[in-house]
């Protein structure tokens, strides 16, 4: 098992242990129950013995308290423990997943990622939780009223020892088919949800674009898709239970006639042959748990097998050294072979070299797709892809560098197109800074200008919902939470004007001016205001 995994098992291995414990003496107090019951009638039929029968009686409900007082453990293991589990293990494979390489990250579909942890999750904690304690529990009950059945009368014991053989050759025979199509089942509802989330998301362009139609026949194919594999799935399962049910009746009417005949001529009591009957059917029932906990076995190793594939993604690359202000930025014969490409192609048409320095600003031009947001990246470390040239920040080299600690405290980054969260505008702003420090920013004129305008007033939509901004206001949130990034040196801005109210681009710009003063700040930008004011850096 991953040590990410087995970390956060080692955690709730107590409480699996105690259902363990628990749902054995559950199972061992319902088989002895049947036995005691068949007890009883025989107390009642034969000897109207009623001191024996008050002594079955008492045991029987002491039996049954039992099991409600320990059935309590067991489902809160089974409900809440398990789902304590459960958001443990997502919330350490999600953190395991942001310190790995981020390209090897997004050659995932993350939607479609994001599915398989969710269902792979559930069905790792679900055999620890249910699959064990069934599988526990039907092994005890097989064992045990296969020895009394032994013990009690081997002619019958003949019969079952003939029944399970063929009984478990029927499973054999399907087993592996039921696997393959179970196993593309999963994979196919990973598809197709996946599908159905990416035309929700997308829902504004797809309307905008009166594209409805074809993004839902591409849906329809998914769905087609996976209806196939289900009914494909659904054959197998049927032809299992099937034969399996005939074979039950089969040797069920056979066993109940033989049963009844040895009771007409005496051979056993009354009571043996309802616990007898019982045992049988407490043995189906075991074999048919066994024989499908052991189907979710061959489930939770192909769960376990897909996590362990996401854990073990590419780690990314951090140096030790920790920077304590950005005091210049080396970019020589720079170029970068396109991740999952031809690696004899750059990405560049000529390699890049440049040098970024204090007290600048900088705009980054150049067609659209040239890779300038895939600079931007490089440059922080968000991407690790394979290069040639230099990149150096304060003459080291970048991989020597903390670049999450750069990341975290020395470098105020703005993506574009990045996912509304769900939050408040105020909490969203408290994840980067307090209210003080807020406050003490507004009090530069600048700062004041843009976000205490008469178009803009950050003070005023406080207790707004993020999502329900429009796009020039959130545009101008993420370039607040930015710029005002208390320990920050250094500034990537990705289009910082874009999508803001026309009258509000000249107080942008003359901000970005004042900011780099005392800071590096790199725009990429086709404004030609933000070109006139610093340096223009052209890519191609």
């Amino acid at each position: 098992m991953n040590p990410v995994l087995t970390k956060v098992f080692k955690r709730y291995l107590g409480a699996f242990i105690v259902l363990m414990a628990f749902s054995s003496l559950i199972t061992i107090m319902t088989t002895a129950g049947t036995f005691f019951e068949g007890k009883l009638v025989d107390s009642l039929a034969y000897q109207a013995d009623r001191s024996r029968f008050l002594d079955y009686f008492v045991i029987l409900t002491v039996f049954s308290g039992c099991r409600l007082f320990f059935s309590y453990f067991t489902s809160k293991v089974q409900f809440l423990k398990s789902q304590e589990c459960i958001f443990d293990l997502n919330r350490s494979i999600i953190s395991h997943l942001f310190g790995r390489d981020t390209l090897h990250v997004l050659a995932w579909d993350l939607t479609t990622l994001n599915s398989r942890i969710n269902d792979d999750v559930n069905e790792i904690v679900s055999f620890y939780s249910r699959t064990w304690v069934f599988l526990t529990s039907n092994i005890i009950t097989g064992i045990a009223v296969c020895g009394f059945i032994f013990f009690s009368n081997k002619a019958i014991f003949l019969f079952i020892a003939v029944f399970i053989p063929i009984y478990l050759a029927i499973y054999f025979f399907f087993k592996s088919k039921i696997y393959r199509t179970s196993l593309s089942v999963k994979n196919a509802q990973n598809e197709y949800f996946s599908s159905k989330n990416h035309l929700m998301i997308r829902y504004l362009g797809i309307k905008g674009r009166e594209s409805f139609k074809s993004e839902l026949g591409r849906l329809i194919r998914k769905q087609n898709h996976l209806f196939r594999r289900t009914k494909s799935s659904f054959w197998v399962n049927y032809g299992l239970s099937t034969s399996q049910i005939a074979i039950q009746l089969i040797f069920q009417i056979t066993f109940i006639f033989a049963g009844g005949m040895a009771v007409l001529h005496k051979q056993i009591t009354v009571g043996l042959f309802i616990v007898i009957i019982q045992y049988f059917s407490q043995l189906l029932s075991a074999i048919d748990n066994l024989l499908g906990a052991s189907l979710t076995v061959q489930t939770y190793q192909v769960s376990l097998k897909r996590v362990s594939a996401i854990l073990n993604i590419a780690d990314e690359k951090n140096g030790d050294y920790q920077i304590k202000t950005v005091n210049s930025i080396n970019v020589t014969n720079f170029n970068i072979k396109p991740f999952q490409h031809n690696v004899n192609k750059l990405l560049y048409s000529r390699p890049l070299t440049f040098t970024f320095l204090p007290n600048h600003l900088y705009t980054i031009t150049g067609d659209n797709g040239v890779g300038k947001s895939t600079f931007l990246y490089t440059l922080s470390g968000i991407y690790q892809p394979t290069y040639c040239g230099k990149l150096k920040i304060n003459d080291l080299p970048l991989s020597k560098i903390n670049l999450r600690d750069f990341r975290k405290n020395k470098l105020g980054f703005m993506l574009q197109d990045i996912p509304v969260p769900e939050t408040t505008v105020v909490n969203y702003i408290k994840s980067v800074m307090s209210l003080n420090q807020m406050a003490r920013v507004l009090q530069d004129e600048e700062f004041r200008n843009v976000f205490q305008s008469d178009l803009f007033n950050i003070n005023l939509l406080m207790n707004r919902e993020i999502r329900n901004l429009s796009t020039g206001e959130w545009q101008l949130l993420k370039l607040f939470t930015t710029l005002s990034k208390p320990t920050a040196s250094v500034f990537f801005l990705d289009e910082p004007t874009a999508n803001i109210f026309p009258a509000l681009r000249e107080g942008v710009v003359n901000l970005l001016s004042s900011v780099s003063k005392h800071a590096i700040v790199i725009t990429i930008s086709h404004d030609e205001a933000i070109m006139a004011k610093g340096q223009v850096v052209n890519i191609v």
